[in-house]
C-alpha cells in the first residue's frame, strides 16, 4: 500500500478532492468478496477483474457509467504519466461519478 504521489494529490486537491489519505492497494479476492460493488476506470480493467474474478462479474461496473450510456464515453482514461491538466480533468470526473453516486 502507498499514496498517491504529491503531483497528483495536488490535481486531485485544485478539484476538491482529497487523497492525503488514500493508499493504493492491490485487489485481491477477499476485497472483491466484501465489496457489494467494483467500479472500474475501463474496459480492459473490467475485463482484468472479470476474468481474475468470475464470480465478481455482477458487480463490476464502469465508473463513468453513473454519468452516461454513451459508449464512446464510457471508459475513463487513466492518467497515470499525465501532465496537471489531465490529472485534474481526471479527478473532476472521478468526483462528478462520486456525486452522481452518492446524491450529493
Amino acid at each position: 500500500n502507498r499514496p498517491s504521489p504529491e503531483h497528483v494529490q495536488q490535481a486531485a486537491d485544485d478539484v476538491g478532492v482529497s487523497l492525503a489519505q488514500h493508499l493504493s492497494s492491490p485487489l485481491t479476492a477477499a476485497s472483491v468478496s466484501d465489496a457489494d460493488i467494483i467500479f472500474v476506470m475501463d474496459y480492459n480493467n473490467e475485463a482484468s477483474v472479470i476474468r481474475d474474478y468470475p464470480e465478481s462479474a455482477p458487480k463490476v461496473f464502469l465508473l463513468r457509467s453513473l454519468l452516461t450510456s454513451n459508449l464512446s464515453e464510457l471508459e475513463l482514461p487513466d492518467p497515470y504519466g499525465k501532465d496537471m491538466e489531465e490529472l485534474r480533468g481526471c479527478y473532476q470526473i472521478i468526483d462528478d461519478c462520486i456525486e452522481a453516486f452518492s446524491g450529493r
